[in-house]
């Protein structure tokens, strides 16, 4: 008995066509028809332009550039009585540091015989082995 395959099993078994292949593009790029015959208009032109301001955004009487303690119009005269509380005077005081400090370690400096004799505990070498787990999916090559 001799078994004939139907149609849909046959079309099924023929490959896909690759559409790249088939098709090839070029390498230059289509520029639109809209974006050639572009022109601006005024209202872009418009803006386009910087801004112009009649005043800047910052006060000559707060700039620093035209600063002037005797001006009354710079502090307000509330502000110049005003004395701090201890609490903010004791604030702004700098901490100093204490006796024996190190700003820093020089560049080259002693290992201590401490440092050079260690060894790793038991424990510690047995933290420092990874563990290796069953469902691990890294092939070894």
């Amino acid at each position: 008995m001799i078994n004939i395959a139907s149609t849909r099993l046959q079309s099924l078994s023929q490959p896909k066509l690759n559409r790249c292949e088939h098709q090839p593009r070029s390498s230059y790029t289509l520029v639109p028809l809209g974006a050639l015959k572009f022109e601006t208009t005024s209202r872009l032109m418009s803006l386009s332009l910087p801004r112009i301001r009649k005043e800047s955004h910052v006060k000559t009487e707060f700039s620093r550039l035209a600063y002037d303690p005797t001006n009354s119009c710079v502090f307000n005269k509330s502000a110049l009585r005003a004395q701090c509380s201890d609490h903010i005077t004791s604030l702004a005081r700098p901490k100093f540091d204490y006796d024996g400090y190190q700003f820093a370690y020089p560049v080259q400096r002693e290992i201590s015989k401490g440092a050079k004799s260690a060894t790793a505990s038991e424990r510690l070498t047995k933290l420092a082995t990874p563990r290796i787990k069953k469902d691990n999916h890294v092939r070894e090559f």
